[in-house]
């Protein structure tokens, strides 16, 4: 009586069904489009939109090949480009799409929990500041995040006997070839999976069903493996994400729900990480309660077990092979798929009334921090770095655009895209973070250097301060960083 009860309920808790579900979807599509019209790119979107507009797609594949990244995302983002054109927003389609149909998923994760689990499951990932940031960003971490949510959807729906294996297949190739951290959550996807199948009546049936098409999907990744994989492993280059320590952890889930939380302030950063605290903590509490279910209700013990595989132990064995070999690479974003694994688990501790209550707290301070965002410009302004050197400058200005980055991107792509349309200054040339013709510098009074992360110690550097002074500086976000260069005044020779 309880299961045909449990499973009536689940087919009343559709998605176009419940207008409260519908109207947080529309709201998170909302956000998401408005802060994606609203700032410019940070540095690694134009590192996305440098490999995705080569002129030919051997081109596109070659640079890959030198740099750390599978190709999809960037054959994503040319595909808008061809179709949409080239604009900021544009080229952001693939993202804000990706982060749409997650929030559907995420409903669709959430539905055997019932109801409320699904409206504070998504509202969560709605709430989330950091969904926020990347599903509105051309980059790879959207379609990646989606992709491994489909996979568990896929894997849940093949461990109840239902038709999931399609999904689960094509998603895990498409994960794989978004971003390489795919192998920890589908790592942990496949273990959980084949625990869940053990405990059942028919282990080897049920297992089959999960191997398969995964298996399928490895194979059909081999092409990539030889390809590319194995030729960006000899070269050498460092990962992107260095973030190690178990503060460094801790801090990866936190962001989970709540990024840039400087923007509220002391005050503000408290309250943000206190509510993304409480959600984490009534996602691991409801696991466990969950896991002690039996009888009729194991299927939820299933399906939790499942879900905390993807939002903790991926990001989990991500971290320690990152510790054990740098070369892994972990940082925040890299664990973007857990977050919808974890608000679902979140979401199914709602029917206490103390979670409930402290759920709400998290989609609040969530929204408010999303806000913060909004009403920002984002954690990288180069077109409003842009914008301020085009007002300021002066006749005979120059302009020097240098980003601290692999030398498999050209510097002064922020220049070159923000400042050249509002008719700034000329820029010099570099190669990398060194001037081509270190003297066309004594041929202006005034250089305006808009430089990412770059040390004091390069000769670009040393060569402005021999004839040049900084007469002013000013940050845009986490940067860049501008400063006004103006000649020095020819020394007298005092006697």
């Amino acid at each position: 009586m309880e299961s045909r009860q449990q499973g009536a309920s689940e087919q009343r808790a559709g998605v176009l069904g419940d207008p409260v579900l519908l109207a947080w979807i529309a709201l998170g599509i909302g956000l998401r489009v408005a802060f994606a019209a609203r700032k410019g790119w940070v540095l690694d979107e134009f590192h996305t939109d440098y490999h995705a507009q080569r002129a030919t797609l051997g081109l596109l594949l070659e640079g890959l090949v030198q740099d750390n990244h599978p190709p999809l995302s960037f054959l994503l983002v040319r595909l808008a480009g061809l179709g949409l054109g080239t604009s900021d927003l544009a080229l952001r389609v693939p993202a804000l799409l990706a982060g749409a149909v997650e929030l559907l998923l995420v409903a669709a994760l959430a539905r055997p929990f019932g109801r409320s689990a699904q409206r504070f499951a998504v509202a969560l990932v709605v709430a989330s500041s950091l969904h926020l940031d990347f599903a509105s960003q051309v980059r790879m971490y959207a379609p990646f995040s989606l992709a491994i949510t489909a996979a568990t959807l896929g894997a849940a729906r093949c461990l109840r006997d239902e038709r999931g294996g399609l999904l689960l297949g094509a998603s895990a190739w498409c994960a794989v070839h978004l971003h390489y951290h795919a192998v920890w959550f589908l790592g942990a996807l496949t273990f959980a999976s084949l625990g869940v199948a053990a405990r059942g009546g028919r282990p080897m049936a049920t297992a089959r069903r999960i191997l398969v098409p995964l298996g399928i999907a490895a194979l059909a990744s081999l092409p990539w493996v030889f390809l590319g994989l194995l030729p960006q492993l000899e070269h050498g280059l460092p990962p992107g994400g260095k973030d190690l320590g178990l503060l460094a952890l801790g801090e990866a889930f936190l962001h989970l729900f709540v990024l840039n939380v400087r923007l509220g302030g002391d005050l503000g950063r408290i309250v943000f990480a206190t509510t993304a605290m409480l959600a984490i903590v009534c996602a691991g509490a409801s696991f466990l309660i969950q896991l002690a279910r039996a009888g009729a209700r194991a299927r939820l013990a299933d399906h939790a077990l499942l879900l905390a595989a993807v939002g903790f132990l991926a990001p989990a064995a991500a971290f320690a092979a990152a510790t054990l070999h740098a070369r892994a690479g972990f940082t925040w974003h890299y664990v973007l798929p857990a977050l919808p694994a974890v608000a679902v688990l979140a979401g199914s501790a709602s029917s206490w009334r103390p979670a409930r209550a402290a759920l709400a707290s998290t989609v609040l301070a969530g929204l408010a921090l999303c806000g913060l965002n909004l009403a920002s410009h984002g954690t990288e302004d180069f077109e409003g770095a842009a914008a301020w050197i085009a007002a300021q400058a002066q006749p005979g200005d120059a302009v020097i655009g240098v980003e601290y980055q692999p030398p498999v991107f050209p510097t002064g792509r922020p220049w070159d895209r923000y400042g050249v349309p509002l008719h700034g200054p000329p820029r010099l040339a570099t190669n990398g973070i060194h001037l081509v013709r270190p003297a066309d510098r004594l041929n202006h009074e005034r250089i305006w250097l808009m430089a990412s992360s770059l040390p004091r110690s390069v000769d670009l550097v040393a060569q402005l301060e021999d004839t040049h002074r900084i007469e002013e500086r000013r940050e845009f976000g986490w940067r860049p960083v501008v400063e006004l260069w103006v000649r020095r005044e020819p020394r007298s020779d005092a006697r």
